[in-house]
């Protein structure tokens, strides 16, 4: 689903087309995968390895671009 979303950008009013969020509960998901506690940090080192890191996958975000510039450099 796509939902229409108004935005301002330099003081004018413009539409935005977003993709609506499913619910956990919804038909067209078949199954979920819960990743243990415990496993997460060796992923995440894992798919760093490779390039993907939270900062690629949601580079349209400024703040998660920023966090991930900064921990890099710490």
């Amino acid at each position: 689903n796509k939902i229409d979303k108004c935005v301002y950008n330099e003081n004018k009013k413009a539409f935005t087309t977003i993709i609506a969020p499913i619910p956990k509960d919804h038909t067209c998901i078949s199954s979920r995968l819960i990743i243990p506690a415990n496993a997460k940090q060796q992923i995440l080192k894992d798919l760093s390895i490779f390039g993907i890191s939270e900062d690629v996958l949601f580079c349209d975000n400024i703040d998660i671009v920023c966090k991930g510039i900064l921990n890099r450099f710490q």
